[in-house]
């Protein structure tokens, strides 16, 4: 038995749910410095395009209008059936401003359907990782992971069924429990795709991904993901611990 098909035994079965063009935004809190990752993907039955590479309107929680520029594509970007198109926005304004920290909702302007709204919440941890595209069976999706005061270190990226108890380290507490998920995440598998490696210049990583296998009964299922930044020329080898994202397979 291999990879996420374990978790069968370990959780009830949940209705499948039907299939759609949906929307990830995040980090959920982000770290200041951290662009805020847009991702739609297509788990539908029919292809289609995007004519905007800025499909997404940022508000204020109180609804007033941040970011709303278009960003016009001479060439519409392809969105296919299980594809993902990832954008990003630079926390700022129309006019160019660094945003403040705080409550923003997302609106993303999906090419099939209503727009998705997400919130997300700018400042507070020094790490974070944002989910590129909804977590679905059959698929493979990336997450992006940033921390921007650690720039070339190694992570360590682990799944736990909960965040309660958290594991007591070195450098406070990481917000995972040491479930039988946990330690399935943390050993080489096909499943859990980079969930070790090397942060690039700028303290990110696109390389993590999680790889569903086609099981209907694994729908439903929620977990959540969390990761640790290495500096093994510290006291203490853990130098950053992340905020917790949860996840559910659709």
């Amino acid at each position: 038995m291999n990879g996420l098909a374990t978790l069968l035994l370990l959780v009830p079965l949940a209705p499948a749910l039907d299939a759609q063009i949906g929307s990830t935004v995040g980090p959920p809190v982000a770290p200041l410095g951290c662009p805020i990752a847009i991702a739609m993907s297509n788990d539908g039955l029919v292809d289609t395009s995007l004519a905007d590479a800025c499909p997404f309107e940022v508000h204020t929680a109180a609804g007033v209008v941040v970011f709303d520029l278009s960003c016009p594509t001479l060439v519409p970007i392809p969105l296919g059936v299980g594809d993902t198109v990832v954008s990003h926005w630079d926390l700022t304004d129309n006019f160019g401003q660094p945003v403040l920290p705080g409550d923003y909702l997302v609106s993303v302007e999906v090419p099939i359907g209503p727009p998705q709204v997400h919130k997300v919440k700018l400042g507070g941890p020094a790490a974070a990782l944002a989910q590129l595209g909804v977590t679905h069976i059959g698929t493979a999706r990336h997450f992006e992971l940033c921390a921007p005061q650690d720039p070339g270190l190694p992570y360590l990226l682990a799944a736990a069924f909960s965040s309660t108890p958290p594991i007591q380290t070195c450098a406070g507490q990481l917000p995972l429990a040491a479930d039988a998920l946990f330690f399935l995440s943390l050993q080489p598998s096909a499943v859990f795709v980079g969930f070790s490696g090397t942060l690039d210049a700028q303290g990110r990583s696109t390389v993590p991904a999680l790889a569903v296998p086609n099981d209907p009964g694994l729908v439903g299922i929620s977990f959540v993901l969390g990761y640790v930044v290495i500096d093994l020329a510290q006291t203490c080898p853990i130098r950053t611990i992340s905020a917790p994202l949860p996840i559910k397979i659709h």
